[in-house]
């Protein structure tokens, strides 16, 4: 099962919690499971984190590692974006 860590900004809509281990095969799988759990908790992390999967942040954005397949033993956060100029 994937290991995966939310910001702590987002713990209120996770129930309290930040850090969790779920049985999910890609990201996208990720993502509705937790919506699934924490409604809306999706939506929020798409527009406000980035992802890092086994210590490699994958693009600038959720979306861009949606695709990504997870292993068992992945480790999964999400991070919080970086903007700026």
């Amino acid at each position: 099962m994937a290991s995966v860590e939310i910001p702590l900004r987002l713990e209120k809509l996770a129930g309290g919690e930040t850090r969790f281990t779920i049985e999910v095969g890609s990201v996208r799988q990720l993502l509705r499971e937790l919506d699934s759990r924490f409604p809306g908790i999706a939506e929020q992390l798409k527009a406000t984190t980035a992802v890092a999967i086994d210590g490699h942040v994958v693009g600038d954005k959720v979306d861009d590692a949606v695709l990504m397949r997870l292993d068992d033993d992945s480790e999964v956060f999400f991070v919080p974006a970086i903007a700026g100029g």
